[in-house]
């Protein structure tokens, strides 16, 4: 497996390891634990930080979508996959990168790479992210499940709403037929 280049912006840099960005104390806490980390262990946090952003950014965006999907908004709907998709994406590219790093499942012991040992702290910070990326990850299954069965449901809809409109098509003249006939009998 060939690993990639170091992942650009926007993945966050050390000083945002575990904080929320707003400025709060778990910031100043954030940066100063990133200050003691060695790069290594800082890119390591980072990309699992980042990783817990954009699973929580991608169920918040499920969320949206719901009312696109309930109100048959279709271009609402491509909208939300497509930011979606962007999502899934990044999360790839991340999941790619996280493989790559020392210890990832993508590194073997031939390529030299050394395993970095963690402190007792370290070792409870990435069990905490563990048990949120779970958390997460099973809010992400259970959103997926739902709008999934909710495009079933539509998809129901409009097949009905398609039979019925053929079922009607000899009792009615066409909106659109009628308005181009009288449009041009009156020129």
């Amino acid at each position: 497996m060939k690993c990639p280049e170091p992942l650009p912006a926007p993945f966050p840099d050390s000083h945002t390891l575990a904080g929320c960005g707003d400025g709060c104390e778990n910031d100043a806490n954030a940066a100063s634990a990133a200050a003691a980390l060695d790069p290594v262990k800082a890119e390591l946090f980072a990309m699992l930080a980042r990783r817990l952003a954009l699973l929580k950014s991608l169920v918040a965006s499920l969320l949206r979508s719901r009312d696109a999907i309930v109100g048959l908004d279709l271009d609402g709907i491509y909208n939300s996959v497509a930011e979606q998709q962007s999502l899934c994406g990044e999360l790839r590219k991340l999941q790619t990168a996280l493989l790559c790093q020392p210890g990832g499942a993508g590194r073997t012991p031939e390529d030299g790479v050394t395993l970095p040992s963690f402190s007792s702290a370290e070792l409870e910070r990435v069990a905490a992210l563990r048990r949120e990326m779970g958390e997460v990850e099973r809010d992400l299954r259970r959103q997926a499940r739902v709008n999934s069965s909710l495009l079933r449901r539509c998809g129901r809809t409009a097949a009905c709403l398609r039979t019925l409109y053929q079922s009607c098509l000899g009792t009615y003249a066409d909106p659109a037929i009628t308005g181009q006939a009288a449009r041009t009998s009156q020129r």
